[in-house]
């Protein structure tokens, strides 16, 4: 087999390196995103591309994926002027469920560091139910407390200045979300445990926090965390660009190559197409249970009738139907 030549990506236009972020969707490499991150010519583009309210609904495979290497890539660049872009697009993943970005957006915004530490604490701020109305507020703040949980652990100059904010939301009268309280116990006790003991069972007396998702009270919600720990390892500990690296790219390419081209049989939409349904009725064996069915490429068809995957599919892999969503998040959402 023919070795394939390296991209010396530093020879690449800049508008040749933004045209290969869009046509390469999921393979694009470390060194391809690092050239453009340090390009100042391309951030302009890169922040358009977060803005376009038509590129987050296009579920074309590059404009899908264009959209997670902006966001990398700004992130990369580290500079703290980029941050509102990211942040209205952090927002736009949550509302288009977009978990790439989620799911990642941690391990990128913390790459902002000291710098981006003031931002991040005025979006949680700001973004409070009253000042905002809509179905991800909760869900967003949170992952930006998250993002402060982690810059506090990996520049300790910041965790005194963090840890009293996280802290804080429990004892600060204007913070009205029991949801947002509830989820971000973790973070408060990991940063500042001993003053959690003190200001937790006020905020549980005065119902501030959730009881059904926090425990019932201040002492269960203590207890749990000393017993069982942080319960949010894995997006606190998302290695940045791991997206990029070879074996990660290798294994997304090996499972695009065994499984059918979305374009040419998006199967997912026929079953629940009537004239499908209405091929199979002969194949009923006693009107309750399909014996056989027209099961897609890459999948069986059991004596019951189920429908099963020949491979299986991590449930953080690409969702094999051409997404660009995770699998858990896609055709696997009911497995």
């Amino acid at each position: 087999m023919d070795e394939i030549t390296p991209i010396n990506y530093t020879e690449k236009t800049t508008d040749e390196l933004l045209s290969l972020l869009f046509d390469e969707e999921d393979r694009v490499t470390e060194a391809h995103l690092r050239e453009v991150a340090a390009r100042p010519d391309a951030h302009e583009t890169l922040r358009e591309w977060l803005q376009e309210s038509n590129r987050w609904h296009d579920r074309g495979c590059g404009h899908w994926w264009s959209l997670y290497h902006a966001f990398m890539a700004l992130s990369l660049n580290g500079d703290p002027a980029h941050l509102d872009d990211l942040l209205l697009a952090l927002k736009a993943a949550f509302n288009h469920d977009f978990d790439w970005i989620k799911e990642d957006s941690t391990a990128a915004l913390a790459q902002f560091g000291s710098a981006g530490v003031e931002r991040l604490i005025e979006f949680v701020k700001a973004e409070r139910p009253q000042s905002f109305t809509g179905k991800y507020v909760c869900d967003w703040r949170t992952r930006v407390m998250l993002t402060l949980t982690r810059i506090a652990l990996d520049h300790p100059a910041e965790h005194a200045r963090i840890a009293d904010f996280i802290v804080g939301r429990y004892s600060d009268l204007e913070e009205t979300d029991p949801e947002f309280l509830a989820l971000n116990i973790d973070n408060a006790m990991l940063l500042d445990f001993e003053r959690c003991r003190q200001v937790f069972p006020e905020a549980y007396a005065r119902g501030a926090v959730d009881a059904e998702l926090g425990g019932d009270d201040a002492a269960t919600a203590i207890a749990f965390f000393e017993s069982v720990g942080y319960d949010d390892e894995d997006l606190l500990n998302t290695e940045f660009l791991e997206f990029y690296q070879p074996d990660a790219i290798a294994e997304r390419k090996g499972r695009w190559t065994k499984e059918p081209d979305d374009d040419d049989d998006d199967w997912s939409d026929d079953w629940d197409d009537d004239e499908l349904l209405a091929r199979n009725r002969s194949n009923y064996a006693d009107g309750s249970v399909f014996k056989t069915l027209h099961a897609p490429p890459g999948y069986n068809t059991t004596s019951t009738g189920s429908v099963v995957r020949e491979t299986k599919v991590g449930r953080n892999d690409p969702c094999p139907c051409g997404s660009g969503k995770k699998y858990k998040k896609c055709c696997g959402n009911d497995a």
